[in-house]
């Protein structure tokens, strides 16, 4: 009851402009590095790659202790998989390199190796920052309105996907495969509200297929070393950053005492003042920085690395009207 009583919602009279809040940001904030994101691209690889055969190495030498650490494992590779996605996301975002195509290049390197149809995806991503904290226009983790339940339940449409978050990384291929609501698939380019011209259905297409074609690699790959080899080495870490996704959108966007707007109410400051930052603890370098999300919200054009020196000229600015938890999700 106390932290709800400290929580600050955002109101429309006291929400400053976009203007203003750029103002408070150092200028040299908004520079990516074409090659200083490219060493973590390098360096989540490297780990990756290090991970997979210091297990194999143990396996191959002491198979107890490596089926005592395999839980281990999977988790830290998943968490490897979770941060290769979030450079993608800066991919998604321009913040990667000032290049679009060096943005095109990367967002597909890495998105397509674990799973993530970049396009699609980036542009669904796109809508979600557009309408942040809309109750009716938002893409994800919404809350439904007591009348599109009945108008749901009435033409017999599946369970309102507020849901998603239970299934936890399956939730996230669900989302993929038929959107939050049910209506948009990302494998999907005709008849898609996503896209609203020729050229982003193109864009699509394009990864799309190479989606298709990196699934069909894993596919023959895990014929060949065999399912056990397959699902700890690649699906299990798969699911396991799946899950970092569904959970920490969830997070990002829900907490006691925030009020989703509409109408007149909402607006792109608004909206996204009811995001939350929250901590991951020991984790929060390895994904990242993505926990500094409020300024990443506001202005998603700053690379992952600056967040940081963003985020604490933002609050000195807005102070509790910048949603933080105090709670580490992780220790």
């Amino acid at each position: 009851e106390e932290a709800e009583q400290e929580r600050v919602v955002a109101k429309e009279d006291s929400v400053p402009s976009l203007t203003d809040l750029k103002r408070q940001l150092p200028s040299h904030c908004f520079q990516s590095s074409l090659s200083k994101s490219i060493s973590f691209v390098i360096k989540d690889f490297l780990l990756v790659a290090s991970l997979a055969f210091s297990f194999s190495f143990l396996q191959d030498s002491f198979p107890t202790l490596a089926f005592a650490l395999l839980p281990f494992f999977c988790f830290l590779q998943g968490t490897m998989f979770w941060a290769i996605f979030v450079l993608g996301h800066d991919c998604g975002h321009g913040s990667f390199s000032s290049s679009e195509k060096a943005n095109d290049f990367f967002g597909h390197l890495l998105h397509t190796f674990i799973l993530v149809p970049f396009h699609p995806w980036r542009l669904s991503h796109r809508k979600h920052h557009k309408n942040t904290g809309h109750i009716d226009n938002d893409e994800i983790f919404y809350p439904f309105r007591e009348s599109r339940r009945a108008r749901d339940a009435d033409q017999a449409k599946r369970p309102h996907h507020v849901q998603n978050v239970f299934y936890l990384g399956f939730g996230w291929l669900g989302y993929l495969i038929s959107g939050f609501n049910g209506e948009n698939s990302h494998f999907s380019v005709a008849n898609n509200s996503i896209y609203s011209s020729d050229r982003e259905r193109s864009l699509a297409t394009k990864s799309l297929t190479l989606w298709w074609i990196w699934f069909s690699v894993l596919i023959v790959w895990s014929y060949l070393v065999g399912s056990f080899v397959a699902l700890v080495h690649y699906w299990i870490p798969l699911l396991v950053f799946a899950t970092w996704l569904v959970v920490v959108t969830f997070l990002h966007h829900n907490e006691p005492g925030t009020t989703w707007l509409s109408g007149d109410r909402w607006s792109y400051v608004a909206g996204n003042l009811i995001s939350v930052d929250r901590s991951y603890g020991i984790f929060e370098s390895l994904h990242h920085d993505i926990g500094t999300h409020v300024v990443h919200h506001l202005f998603p054009a700053i690379p992952h690395y600056k967040l940081r020196e963003a985020d604490q000229a933002l609050h000195k600015y807005l102070g509790p009207k910048q949603i933080k938890s105090k709670d580490s999700i992780i220790p």
